[in-house]
This record gives C-alpha cells, structure tokens and sequence, in this order.
C-alpha cells in the first residue's frame, strides 16, 4: 500500500500506544487485520453487508493522514517540488512559480460509489469534446481526470458495489499501485468495499 503518510501515521499512533481505530466501534479483529496489512505495505479490501461502517472506517484512515502540499488548482494534486501532470511541468519549465496548498487527510478521500453503469472513463478520465475540438484530441488540456486519477498522491478511494468488469480494471490498476495514463504516473491506493 503506498498511501503518503499512512504507514508512518499508524506507527507513530501505535508507539504511542494510541489505538489509530479507536473512532470506529466494535470489530477488533478486523481492526487488527487492517492495521496488519497496511503496516506490512498490502492492500485491504473491506467486505461486509451495507451499513457496517467499510466506508466510515476508509474515509476515517484518510482522516488521520497527514496534511501534504499540492499544487494549487491541479486536478492531480501535483507535488510542487516533483509535478506530474503537463500542466505543472509546463509552468515549472517556464520558471512560472507553482501556487502551492495544503491538503488535508479529510480532503485527500475520493470515493467511488459503484453502479452498473459505471465506466472505465468515471475511473481514470476522458476526453473532453469541447477542449479537443479547441486544443486537439492529443493535447493534456483536452483530458479530464476520472475519480482515480483525481486521488492522485496516495487519496484513499472507496468503491462499491462495481460490476466485475470495473472490479478487474480497478483490480489490475491497484494491483500495479499505480497508474500511467498518457504520460502522467500517478500514485494512490483502493480501499475497495463490497
């Protein structure tokens, strides 16, 4: 799992002797199980009936991360030192000074609710046809980042309920911890729900 301060929050609560879950009630076993995992770099999926809290206790792991700095106004939360997206490196190369903000935990939480009619450009992005017919179907400004792709540095992302084609693409992308979508390598981590 490469969540950006996740690993190192969880070990700072658990030398303090400070249980990170102790907002979510009940279910210690499964609590540690997580804790386990997430220590150990592994991915978690968190299966269970609606309404027993997978989605409280994802969005409560990102709460607890540490805030980091993003390029302000980018749709990929570009670090400013090391920008990913052509729009940040483009500005840098200029000697354009890049905005930077602070985001939150809270903030770095993207979630997915799945449905049937979800598709593979909700999760990673497309076209827009207006950009392409202005800037070119090839030119980055023509692209609009999908949920994914917008919980770029280490955003927790929660789905549920995907049908098994979207389950095997998510899979496969969460399985490789990171993304590359026309030259753009992002970085984030699934907490999928089912």
């Amino acid at each position: 799992m490469n969540l950006e301060g996740l690993q190192e929050t969880l070990a700072e609560y658990l030398k303090k002797g400070e249980d990170p879950l102790g907002a979510i009630m009940g279910q210690e076993e499964a609590k540690k199980g997580i804790l386990a995992s997430i220590l150990a770099g592994h991915h978690v999926l968190l299966e269970g009936p609606p309404g027993v809290g997978k989605t409280t206790l994802a969005r409560h792991l990102a709460s607890i991360l540490p805030a980091v700095d993003a390029v302000a106004d980018c749709p990929f939360h570009c670090n400013p030192v090391d920008p990913v997206c052509p729009a940040c490196k483009d500005k840098k190369e200029k000697g354009d000074t890049l905005e930077t903000v602070s985001i939150q935990g809270n903030q770095r939480f993207v979630r997915i609710q799945g449905s049937p009619d979800l598709t593979a450009e909700d999760l990673l992005g497309d076209i827009d046809p207006s950009m392409a017919f202005q800037y070119g179907c090839h030119d980055w400004r023509a692209f609009t980042p999908g949920k994914l792709l917008k919980g770029n540095r280490g955003s927790s992302s929660s789905t549920n309920s995907t049908g098994s084609r979207k389950s095997s693409r998510t899979h496969s992308c969460r399985c490789s911890r990171n993304t590359r979508l026309r030259s753009v390598p992002t970085t984030w981590t699934m907490l999928p729900t089912s």
